[in-house]
């Protein structure tokens, strides 16, 4: 494997005709940008795929009073989220851990 400065430091760059180095170049360029990407299609992040608008059924799973914050368990969020949704102790409100409750979502977790 020979490097671009390693050439010229060897005093080999004039051996190819600047204007065919170019266009080398640029085919190589063309060649890696029509190549599939391998991430694939980008996906919505999973807050675009919930609705907002919405409520959710779930079950308070914990709540931490010394901590303030809990977590209800909700099947369908947690397929999208992949992780149960984050209760803070002001929208506790008067329930309990195992109860059942409806709640909106809000992404930036006001």
């Amino acid at each position: 494997f020979v490097g671009r400065g390693q050439t010229e430091f060897a005093g080999l760059e004039g051996m190819i005709p600047q204007t065919m180095l170019q266009r080398i170049q640029d085919q190589e360029r063309e060649k890696a940008r029509k190549q599939p990407s391998l991430r694939g299609p980008s996906r919505p992040s999973p807050w675009e795929q919930l609705d907002l608008k919405r409520r959710y059924v779930g079950i308070i799973r914990t709540f931490n009073c010394i901590r303030g914050f809990g977590f209800i368990a909700c099947d369908e969020t947690f397929n999208v989220l992949g992780s149960d949704v984050f209760l803070h102790n002001e929208q506790r409100e008067r329930f309990e851990v195992g109860d059942v409750v409806s709640f909106a979502l809000d992404p930036r977790g006001t």
